[in-house]
This record gives C-alpha cells, structure tokens and sequence, in this order.
C-alpha cells in the first residue's frame, strides 16, 4: 500500500562551526617593504613582510590586508588565531588587532599584552566586527618589536544545517 510506517526528521540547525579563512597570506609568504601597498598587504612605516613573517620595528604603525583582500564583515563574529614574538623588553609594549572603521573611529579587538624580556607564544580571540572597510588592521602599540606569522581568522556560527530522514521500516 506504500505506507512506509513512522517517519522522524532531525534538523542540525546548530550555530556551530568554523568558515573559510578570510585572510589572504596569513604566512606572509610574499615580501612586502615597510610602507608598500603589496599583493596581500599594505605596511605602514615600521611594518615590513619578508622570510615568512611579518615585522614590526616599534614604529607604532600599522598593518592591514591591502585592498581585494578586505572581507570582514559588519556584523559577524570571527575567530582568530596567530604566533608573535616580542623582541621589544617592555611590558607597557602591546601588539593590537584593531576593526578599523576609518580615521580615527577604531576598537581594540584584542591586545597580546607586553612582556617584560619579550616572549613569544600562539594566541587566538573572538570578536564580533563593527568594520565599514573590511579590514582588520594591526599595530605594534608602545613600541612594540617582533614578528607576527600563521594569522588566520574565520567566520563562526556559519550556520551548516543538515537533514536527515528516518523512515520507520529501516530498522
């Protein structure tokens, strides 16, 4: 008679997961001089890309993906990961990741505090962007020195919603 019994769906519409990187170069691969607009990223003074890493000289500038590489999104909550090395001695010396919304309107999204004698490590924050341009933006702040290498940020919650149907004579 073509009944097929009892027949249950089951929605995964869990805000759980992890997008695509958005960052384009995330393991400075391409050389960029300090106050270049390169390939993937523009390098204010003090910044520069060159043997797989970026380097801050404690100019308090700033480093930022150059434009076709911005994709932050208004709105949406991101997931960064990234290893620094401070070569700068002073704990007042901070490494920021800023949302940039122009000139000056910017929040501090996360700062890697200084460490008294340098350091190094991984670290990884959680922001929800208020960008208009896009971009993440990077400062050396209080002189920071070092270097900044595998940066990778990633939309959450992509929302990957899957069904499923059981049907009551598959049992």
């Amino acid at each position: 008679d073509g009944h097929r019994g009892q027949q249950s769906y089951i929605l995964d519409a869990s805000n759980t997961g992890l997008g695509d990187d958005i960052i384009s170069d995330g393991t400075f691969d391409t050389d960029t001089a300090h106050t270049t607009s390169g390939t993937y990223w523009t390098t204010n003074s003090g910044w520069s890309i060159a043997n797989g890493v970026a380097t801050c000289n404690g100019d308090n500038n700033q480093l930022y993906p150059a434009t076709g590489h911005r994709y932050l999104v208004s709105g949406v909550t991101y997931k960064v990961t990234f290893d620094w090395v401070q070569t700068s001695t002073d704990s007042a010396d901070k490494l920021q990741f800023r949302d940039y919304n122009g000139s000056p309107d910017y929040t501090v999204r996360y700062e890697e505090t200084g460490h008294s004698g340098g350091g190094s490590g991984s670290s990884e924050f959680y922001f929800t962007s208020e960008t208009t341009n896009g971009a993440l933006y990077i400062r050396g702040q209080n002189d920071w020195t070092g270097t900044l290498d595998n940066l990778v940020v990633k939309p959450v919650n992509n929302k990957n919603h899957a069904t499923t149907v059981f049907y009551g004579d598959e049992l």
